[in-house]
């Protein structure tokens, strides 16, 4: 063969070579990337079952507090009879401090933009954190307001499982 020939063959098998790799990088990386996106939708299912429990515990802790606070408003007053409208007050200044519906409404919103995301074809990484950066605030203030257990441990929970989906987003363009 003539030099030349020879590196026209020498190209073309290269160029061959080359083709096939960048198929198979683009095959692994769509393969990668739709077993990362199953994982995340997995733990957002997680995080929407934790969203829910909080509002049930949340509609239980007003109770919960005015049972208390009677309770121990009875037992420091050894029997004296307590303004039943003073402790409707307390109670209602309790139950404004302490719901968190707002919180629970945005979680819910930013878990169904994630959704979306998903079917963008569009890089996805950036507003998938912006995301995770939302709904950590969210959590954040939910915590802050709980006074009860339950949710201090819901809240625990949730975070645990947004820190798996950021450590996910990382690997995602």
């Amino acid at each position: 063969m003539q030099p030349e020939e020879d590196q026209e063959r020498l190209v073309q098998i290269v160029g061959q070579a080359l083709d096939m790799a960048l198929k198979s990088l683009v095959a692994n990386r769509r393969l990668e990337g739709d077993g990362l996106c199953q994982d995340i939708r997995n733990k957002l299912q997680t995080l929407d079952k934790y969203r829910v429990g909080l509002l049930g515990l949340a509609s239980q802790v007003v109770a919960t507090y005015q049972e208390k606070l009677t309770k121990r408003i009875q037992e420091l007053t050894s029997g004296v009879d307590i303004d039943p409208n003073r402790l409707a007050t307390e109670v209602a200044i309790f139950a404004d401090k302490s719901d968190i519906t707002e919180e629970t409404v945005r979680i819910e919103s930013h878990l169904k933009q994630f959704q979306q995301i998903f079917d963008s074809n569009e890089p996805i990484g950036r507003r998938m954190d912006f995301l995770i950066q939302e709904l950590n605030r969210e959590i954040n203030t939910v915590g802050s307001k709980a006074s009860d257990i339950n949710i201090a441990q819901l809240v625990i929970n949730f975070k645990a499982e947004l820190e798996k989906i950021r450590e996910q987003i990382q690997n995602i363009e």
